[in-house]
């Protein structure tokens, strides 16, 4: 009987439920497409997920967050920790939108405005939060700010990330992390290549960062010259290798090699 209400009854009740409670938390339309819930498998699936704009209009497409799916994968470990253990997380084709509709006023002001209050418990002290998060994933994310206070748009996109593990439980892992991330940056190709250990007692990583002919007339709008001076045209290139070394109660070792180009 619990199989059966989690693979019928309970992914349509969740589904009505988010839609519900974030619409009304969030003041603004939050669809969902699908709900898939894998009780054998401790999986969730989460499928074509949009929160749209305040007002938002029935023919406006651009949301102002969206992703096609979301893929959780529980472990049983969770029971045992009494934390959450989660063995896989992914999301694809994450995208969000951001408008900066004055100087000081964003389309998601209200939201900062509303969940930036401090919580009444906020002076409790408590400990950081248990958990573990392995195999997390993003792929073809866009990020897209509109502002048109300055009459410029700004286009991150095809967001790529990869994160082993991301963890406060106390975990015997001693081998290599290897995360990694690229994207473009209004065209401009970035990657990000790290390799790290951090658990064990000498803590050792590395960080490599490559920017290739990025537009520094992107940032025209925001940088102020002396009168009498304006930007023509300009591009950076950057390939970057940070080391980072630190042994148990030492000070950090930071060391920055590599060659720029403007």
């Amino acid at each position: 009987l619990i199989v059966a209400l989690s693979y019928f009854w309970l992914p349509g009740y969740a589904k009505k439920q988010l839609e519900e409670r974030l619409s009304e938390l969030l003041q603004r339309p939050v669809s969902v497409a699908a709900i898939e819930i894998k009780p054998h498998t401790l999986e969730l699936i989460v499928q074509d997920f949009r929160i749209g704009n305040k007002n938002d209009e029935p023919e406006k497409r651009e949301a102002l967050f969206y992703f096609a799916k979301l893929h959780i994968d529980i472990s049983i470990e969770s029971v045992a920790r009494l934390a959450p253990v989660i063995t896989a997380f992914s999301i694809v084709e994450p995208k969000l939108h951001l408008v900066r509709e004055a100087e000081d006023r964003f389309n998601i002001s209200d939201l900062l405005e509303k969940f930036g209050q401090p919580s009444e418990d906020s002076d409790e002290q408590t400990g950081p939060a248990q958990f573990s998060v392995s195999n997390i994933m993003i792929q073809g994310g866009h990020f897209g700010f509109d502002d048109q206070h300055m009459k410029a748009d700004h286009q991150i996109s095809d967001i790529n990330l990869g994160i082993p593990i991301v963890a406060t439980i106390d975990s015997a892992l001693t081998n290599w992390i290897e995360p990694h991330f690229s994207a473009k940056i209004n065209g401009s190709p970035l990657k990000l290549d790290g390799k790290l250990r951090p658990f064990t007692d000498n803590q050792e990583a590395t960080l490599t960062l490559k920017l290739s002919e990025f537009d520094l007339m992107e940032l025209n709008h925001y940088v102020p010259f002396p009168k009498g001076m304006q930007l023509r045209s300009g591009f950076f290139d950057s390939d970057w290798l940070i080391t980072f070394k630190q042994a148990r109660d030492q000070a950090p070792d930071i060391t920055l090699t590599g060659s720029s180009g403007l």
